[in-house]
């Protein structure tokens, strides 16, 4: 889920500090991450939860409740984005491995092969594992097919309705123990451990 404020005056992009465009991300569990545009607009996003069945919805509406979600935690951790009016709302559909890493495999006697896994950081990885695919297709013995995203396939998820406990349990306790540690301003001592040995 994504959201893009109006362009923002530069006094408040030194109060922000993404004088030079960085890219950012914070240690949650329930990540976010945003950017400058080159038309000077904070593009904000965060990942929310997992629909049942695994269902991918056609479109997401710019009034869906997640949007909501994400331009609320902008405005909590940037309070210096005043009362900026967001004018862009998107989102979209995020497919995690069980295992959680990326990964890319080739069939020889079938000729079928995947690359997925990404996890959010596609643009970068979709390139290198398309690289490795190419390599694997055309018998190339490189370096590329050495690497460990070679046939680390994941395994698969568990069937309804324990996927979607799991990943409610999961994203519940992410939440909590986040909305604790920025409380506290420090360890969550039971809702971030349980959540690390569950994930």
């Amino acid at each position: 889920m994504m959201g893009a404020t109006e362009p923002l005056s530069a006094e408040t992009w030194s109060e922000l500090g993404l004088a030079r465009r960085e890219t950012f991300a914070d240690g949650r569990r329930i990540t976010i991450y945003g950017q400058r545009t080159l038309d000077d607009r904070l593009a904000f996003g965060g990942r929310i939860g997992y629909r049942f069945g695994a269902g991918i919805r056609p479109r997401v509406e710019p009034d869906d409740p997640g949007l909501d979600d994400v331009e609320a935690s902008m405005r909590a951790l940037l309070p210096a984005v005043g009362d900026a009016r967001v004018t862009h709302r998107w989102g979209g559909v995020l497919g995690v491995p069980r295992h959680g890493r990326p990964f890319v495999t080739f069939d020889r006697p079938t000729g079928f092969g995947a690359a997925g896994g990404y996890t959010g950081e596609g643009v970068g990885a979709s390139n290198l594992a398309a690289r490795i695919l190419t390599d694997l297709v055309l018998e190339r013995d490189t370096p590329l097919v050495e690497l460990a995203w070679v046939d680390d396939v994941p395994p698969k998820w568990p069937v309804e309705p324990f996927r979607w406990l799991g990943a409610k349990a999961i994203t519940t306790l992410g939440a909590l123990a986040d909305r604790k540690e920025l409380r506290k301003n420090g360890r969550s001592r039971v809702a971030g451990p349980l959540f690390e040995r569950i994930f």
